[in-house]
């Protein structure tokens, strides 16, 4: 009897983790999304049997951040593009800790977590 309770309890705490991560996984969104931001480059040339080939590669374009965002200063580029991320600058060092460059809180959680801070 006391085993079987032990195992009924383990079961549950189980079934409860799996589908806490399932429903993180589902609900959680991206902080960060620059998809739009990217543009086609020819850039590099690729090998192939056509000598004149050239491979198109994409990467983020300063000038359509700065059309969103007056604050982008530049592209953050580290280690082939294992960071690769706009860089904002405003006159209050915390005002993008938390933010993304639309001006919104890229975690929704955050930004509750805040108002009921004040």
């Amino acid at each position: 009897m006391k085993h079987k309770k032990i195992k009924i309890a383990t079961a549950l705490v189980v079934v409860g983790l799996i589908g806490g991560v399932i429903y993180n996984q589902v609900t959680a969104k991206k902080s960060y999304d620059y998809s739009d931001y990217y543009v086609e480059t020819k850039t590099t040339k690729k090998e192939s049997k056509k000598e004149n080939e050239e491979a198109s590669e994409k990467e983020l374009s300063l000038s359509l951040l700065k059309q969103t965002n007056k604050d982008v200063v530049g592209i953050l580029e580290f280690d082939d593009r294992i960071i690769y991320e706009p860089i904002v600058q405003a006159s209050n060092n915390d005002y993008y800790v938390r933010k993304n460059i639309n001006k919104e809180y890229a975690n929704p959680e955050y930004h509750l977590y805040r108002q009921m801070e004040i």
